[in-house]
């Protein structure tokens, strides 16, 4: 396949370069397709056991190029069913993502009503608490920080609003 595929790249560059000169040639007077038989028909035995081609390959017979050609096409086709599969999944993630921010967006509202940050944080500080053992302090101190997360979530809610 390989050998073909270098086939086919030359025999595409043989073209450019011949329509180039086809182009030349016409404002000499001659017929463009005459030049372009000329330089893109391979000769007879080119196809066949050529030393300079890809090992001397033969030429794949039209029925193995229509079988590649079915088979790339099938290829094709299920590219094209994952890639509609991953938009409808891309499409249903976004409709979740704002469906998230919808829902936080009251929660952003109730932390920035007045006093409700100063609550939290007298409720919930470890040195409010200087009788509280590791593990208490552990706790408070987790959830100070989930208290700080909240926040820092609510003033990017409120910039982004």
């Amino acid at each position: 396949m390989v050998g073909f595929r270098d086939r086919f790249r030359a025999a595409l560059a043989e073209g450019d370069a011949a329509a180039a000169r086809a182009a030349a040639s016409e404002a000499k007077g001659r017929r463009w397709w005459e030049d372009l038989e000329t330089t893109v028909t391979p000769a007879a035995d080119e196809w066949t056991n050529n030393a300079g081609d890809a090992g001397g390959q033969p030429a794949p017979d039209v029925a193995d190029l229509d079988s590649a050609l079915r088979q790339r096409d099938d290829e094709l086709a299920d590219i094209k069913r994952l890639l509609a599969e991953m938009t409808d999944y891309a499409e249903k993630m976004e409709a979740r993502v704002i469906e998230l921010i919808a829902g936080a967006e009251p929660m952003a509202k109730t932390l920035r009503l007045p006093g409700v940050k100063t609550f939290l944080m007298n409720k919930f500080h470890p040195d409010k608490y200087p009788d509280a053992d590791a593990r208490q302090r552990e706790l408070l101190t987790e959830a100070l920080k989930t208290i700080n997360a909240a926040y820092a979530l609510a003033g990017e809610l409120q910039t982004s609003e």
